[in-house]
C-alpha cells in the first residue's frame, strides 16, 4: 500500500471519527468528560459511515462532508450555549497507566506487523467479508445481484461496507484497509472499557481492566484478521456501557439510551449474532414495565429511536437482498426435537463451553483466577448489588449466552464441528462486556485510597450534575 493510499485511508478514519464524536457529544449530557465522547466516537462514526455508504453508495463523499459541516456548526453553537468547559477525566501517572501505555504500543506494533504480513486476513476475511466488500466496491448498481451467491450471503454488511468505503477513499482495493479497520475497533473497545469504568468506578480499576483486554491475544488476533467478531464485541460493550451510564449517572437524561439504541442496531448490522443481542437488550429494558411502566416506556422509546435507522437498513437487506439464513433453512421439526431432548448433546455443549471459557483468550498465563481474586479483594459494596447498570448488563449477557446455547442445541451442522469452529469467537463477543460488568460489581476506590460503597464515589460526577 502506497503512502498516498495510507494518507487517504487516514482521512476516511478521521471523517468517520469526527462524525461519531459530534453525534456522541450531542447525545451525552453537556458536562460529560470529552474523553468519554472520544472513546465512543470511532465505533459510532463507523456505524454511521457504514449506513451512509449502504444507503447512498456513490455520493458518499458529498453526504459525509455535508453531515460533517452540519454537525460541526451544531457543535460550535452548542459550545457557545454551554460555555462551561467539559471536565476531562483525570489520568494520574501510575504504574498501571505506564504498563497500559506500553502494552498498547506493543500491541499496535505487533498488529501492524501482522497486517503487513497477512494483508488479506484469515480465511473468513477473504472468503466472506472482503468478498462482500468487493461486490460493494466494484458492483455499481447491480452489486446486490451477486451477494446471495457468495459464502454466507445473508451476513450483514457493516464491516464489508466500511472496507469498501476506505477503498473509495484510497481509490484502490488496498488489502490492508480491513486490517487497519480491525485495529481501530480493537483499540476502540479498550477505550470504551477504560473511559466507562473511570466514570462509574475509579481510574485504577479502569486501567487494570483495559490492560486485561489489550492483553487478550485472541481479541487482538481476531481484530487484525479482518473478521467481524471484534466490531461486534465493541458495539456490544458500547451499548451496555451507555445503558450503565444512563442508569447510574443520568436516569433523567435519555440521550445515552438513544445512542445505545444506535450501537445495538450497529451490532445487528455487523453479524447475525447481533440480532440476538438487540433482542436481549430490548427484553432487559422492558423488564421493569410492571414495576414502573411510565419510566420503562420512556427509556424503551429513547432506545428504539436510536435503533430505528440501523434496524430499517437491516430489515431491507434481509428481506430484499440476503438469501435465507442457512441454519434456519436446514432445520427440520422432528430432527430439532430429537436434538433438544438429547442428553448427550447438552453434555457436549456444556463441556465445550466450560473448556472454551477457560482457554478462549489464548493467554500464555491464565488470568481468570487473578481477575476474580482482585475483584474479591476489592469487595462488593452494599449498594453495588442494587446497581441497575451492572444488573442490566449481566442480564443482557446471560440472555445472549443462553441464545448461543440454544443455537448449538438445534444446529443442523455436526455439533462438535460447529463448536470447534465458532465457540471461541462467540465468547470474544462478550469478553469486553464481561470485564465491564464484573468491574461494576467491585467497590470504587476513592482518590484517597479508601474503598467506597457508593458506585463511582471519588470519581467523576458529570452525569450527577445534569
Amino acid at each position: 500500500m502506497s503512502l498516498a493510499s495510507l494518507f487517504l485511508i487516514a482521512v476516511g478514519f478521521a471523517v468517520s471519527t469526527l462524525l461519531g464524536y459530534f453525534v456522541t457529544t450531542f447525545l451525552l449530557p453537556p458536562k460529560s468528560a470529552r474523553a468519554l465522547a472520544w472513546a465512543f466516537a470511532p465505533a459510532v462514526g463507523a456505524g454511521a459511515s457504514s449506513l451512509i455508504f449502504f444507503v447512498f453508495r456513490r455520493p458518499i463523499f458529498t453526504v459525509e462532508i455535508a453531515l460533517l459541516t452540519l454537525f460541526a456548526l451544531g457543535f460550535l453553537a452548542r459550545s457557545m450555549l454551554f460555555r462551561e468547559p467539559a471536565p476531562p477525566i483525570s489520568w494520574r501517572l501510575s504504574l498501571f497507566g505506564l504498563v497500559l501505555s506500553g502494552a498498547v504500543a506493543l500491541a499496535v506494533y505487533g498488529l501492524l506487523l501482522r497486517a503487513d504480513r497477512m494483508p488479506h486476513g484469515d480465511w473468513d476475511a477473504w472468503a466472506i467479508w472482503n468478498t462482500h466488500a468487493r461486490f460493494l466496491y466494484r458492483g455499481g448498481r447491480t452489486w446486490s445481484d451477486g451477494i446471495p451467491y457468495t459464502v454466507h450471503g445473508d451476513y450483514p454488511l457493516l464491516t464489508p461496507s466500511l472496507t469498501a468505503r476506505l477503498w473509495r477513499y484510497a481509490g484502490e482495493e488496498a488489502p490492508e484497509a480491513g486490517a487497519l479497520l480491525g485495529i481501530m475497533f480493537a483499540l476502540s473497545g479498550v477505550a470504551v472499557l477504560l473511559s466507562t469504568l473511570s466514570q462509574l468506578r475509579d481510574t485504577q480499576l479502569a486501567l487494570l481492566m483495559a490492560l486485561m483486554l489489550i492483553g487478550t491475544p485472541y481479541y487482538l488476533e481476531r481484530g487484525v484478521s479482518q473478521y467481524a467478531d471484534v466490531p461486534l464485541a465493541v458495539f456490544t460493550i458500547s451499548t451496555i456501557a451507555l445503558i450503565c451510564l444512563h442508569l447510574e449517572r443520568g436516569p433523567d437524561r435519555f440521550g445515552p439510551l438513544v445512542l445505545a439504541g444506535f450501537t445495538a442496531g450497529c451490532a445487528g448490522w455487523t453479524k447475525n449474532e447481533g440480532l440476538l443481542f438487540i433482542l436481549a437488550t430490548c427484553i432487559v429494558l422492558l423488564l421493569p414495565v410492571f414495576r414502573n411502566p411510565a419510566v420503562t416506556f420512556r427509556r424503551f422509546a429513547a432506545f428504539s429511536l436510536g435503533l430505528l435507522l440501523p434496524l430499517a437498513v437491516i430489515s431491507y437487506f434481509k428481506l430484499a437482498i440476503a438469501p435465507p439464513y442457512d441454519l434456519i433453512e436446514d432445520l427440520r421439526y422432528q430432527e430439532t426435537i430429537q436434538r433438544i431432548t438429547s442428553i448427550d448433546r447438552h453434555a457436549v455443549i456444556l463441556k465445550s463451553l466450560a473448556r472454551s471459557a477457560w482457554f478462549f483468550g489464548a493467554w500464555a498465563m491464565q488470568p481468570m483466577i487473578p481477575l476474580f481474586a482482585f475483584i474479591a479483594l476489592r469487595g462488593a459494596g452494599r449498594r453495588v448489588f442494587r446497581s441497575q447498570g451492572g444488573f442490566a448488563g449481566l442480564l443482557i449477557l446471560g440472555i445472549v449466552l443462553a441464545g448461543y446455547y440454544a443455537v448449538y442445541l438445534i444446529t443442523p451442522i455436526p455439533l462438535q464441528v460447529h463448536l470447534d469452529s465458532s465457540l471461541n469467537r462467540l465468547l470474544i463477543h462478550l469478553w469486553p462486556s464481561f470485564l465491564l460488568v464484573l468491574s461494576l460489581m467491585a467497590r470504587s476506590k476513592s482518590l484517597s485510597g479508601s474503598c467506597s460503597d457508593t458506585p463511582g464515589e471519588g470519581g467523576q460526577r458529570e452525569f450527577n450534575s445534569c
